[in-house]
């Protein structure tokens, strides 16, 4: 089965990775005294971002796996009905 894409997941992912970067960059331009707090929040922020990506990712393959299995228990029915119509019919 083909994986699922989702463009907001990955909008999401890059968002946190350049949080990240970011958040590293601007801890250095800042000074000593914020450095170590711009680090902090942008891990956090950044990591926030990347969870959801994930999660988005999950209910996407989790949607995508349901229409698969309601699409075969749905063959399954037609074929059921059609073996009850043949069987009747002999």
């Amino acid at each position: 089965m083909q994986k699922p894409k989702n463009g907001v997941a990955n909008a999401l992912a890059w968002i946190g990775i350049l949080t990240y970067i970011g958040a590293f960059i601007g801890g250095l331009a800042i000074s000593e005294s914020g450095l170590l707090v711009t680090w902090v929040a942008g891990f956090i922020s950044g990591t926030i971002f990347i969870g959801f990506a994930e999660i988005i990712k999950q209910l996407t393959r989790i949607a995508s796996y349901t229409e698969m299995i309601q699409s075969t228990n749905l063959r399954l029915e037609e074929n059921t009905q059609a073996l009850e119509r043949f069987s009747k019919s002999a």
